[in-house]
């Protein structure tokens, strides 16, 4: 019976569900320029990731802004002006906390496969109305164990038709969740099994 109960207590450890591991890169929040939005480049390791959020670093404090995420497998470069070679992942509606001050996007969740070259399109979609998206003058990267960013480009106003500015860096941060397993990889599953089979037969035999 104990024999049963231990198989048992393989298989459930087996199908026990994956958990979501938090992750966040931030490139800087010390601006000093601006305009309507910045494209750049993510490079992703060798685990998925889903976004689920960002922060921006926005002009006017106190100030409403529609905030533009596009995305585009394969990086930005050469296809700047094209919005047909981009995703739309969402349009979100913020109140700036003010320039130089992490102001943050909740975004509808969207997948980043691993292994894989990104571009990112942020961009005040209403500039017109007085809100800006602050950065940084040139180029640079920022990488940690789950992805590179490099950034970028700044863009003016109108979306696939604004002004190129280069380099310039995005102030902000994504924010992300990476899918891990919450049980032994399979190889130690199958040794826990063997390991609780001879258990409870050496137990068959103390009693025999």
């Amino acid at each position: 019976m104990k024999l049963f109960k231990n198989l048992a207590l393989a298989t459930t450890l087996a199908s026990l569900p994956l958990v979501a591991s938090a992750g966040v890169i931030t490139t800087t929040f010390s601006s000093n320029n601006g305009f309507a939005g910045n494209m750049f480049d993510t490079t992703i390791a060798s685990n998925s990731l889903t976004v689920t959020g960002l922060d921006v670093n926005l002009e006017s404090v106190g100030t409403t802004a529609e905030i533009s995420v596009w995305t585009r497998l394969g990086g930005y470069m050469g296809v700047e002006t094209d919005a047909s070679a981009w995703t739309l992942q969402g349009v979100h509606s913020v109140t700036s906390a003010g320039k130089d001050t992490a102001t943050f996007v909740d975004v509808s969740d969207f997948t980043l496969q691993a292994s894989s070259l990104y571009g990112f399109y942020v961009l005040v979609s209403d500039y017109t109305s007085g809100q800006g998206m602050k950065y940084t003058n040139g180029s640079n990267t920022y990488t940690n164990a789950d992805l590179s960013l490099t950034a970028g480009i700044g863009r003016g106003d109108g979306a696939f038709t604004g002004s190129i500015f280069s380099p310039r860096t995005w102030n902000g941060s994504i924010h992300y969740n990476q899918a891990t397993a919450s049980v032994p990889e399979p190889t130690m599953l199958g040794l826990l099994s063997i390991a609780l089979i001879g258990l409870g037969l050496k137990r068959r035999r103390q009693r025999a």
